[in-house]
């Protein structure tokens, strides 16, 4: 015969698992918020988003451009890309785009110099 004392046992044990269970549903949540946005991230940085180039649905391209992102981004989603190997990669595009902003801004730098000393010939021709 169960005794007040074993179902008050049995309600907080009850009571702790259903909020044990809620703290672990709002973390898997939460991480999967994370996962799906280094994915998102990731792709953004193999299309070139943070190098400057960006994608307007006006375009005439769109169509092509939406095919390209799928296809960028199918990478990032394949099975063996837990969540390890995907913030790995996410910190080596971070280094790679890093390293590679003085040289485009450097390259910037030159061509317009060129087209300014161009501009001025044939401004003074």
């Amino acid at each position: 015969m169960a005794t007040k004392k074993a179902s008050a046992d049995k309600a907080t044990r009850r009571k702790h698992a259903e909020e044990v269970f809620a703290a672990l549903g709002f973390f898997v949540q939460g991480f999967e918020r994370v996962v799906s946005s280094l994915r998102g991230h990731c792709t953004e940085m193999v299309m070139g988003f943070k190098r400057g180039i960006s994608f307007d649905p006006a375009f005439p391209y769109a169509v092509a451009m939406t095919a390209h992102i799928k296809i960028s981004a199918m990478i990032f989603h394949h099975d063996a890309i837990t969540a390890r190997p995907l913030l790995d990669l996410w910190r080596a595009l971070i280094f790679e785009n890093a390293k590679a902003i003085p040289n485009l801004s450097e390259n910037g730098r030159k061509y317009r110099r060129i087209l300014l000393r161009k501009s001025l010939r044939n401004f003074l021709l």
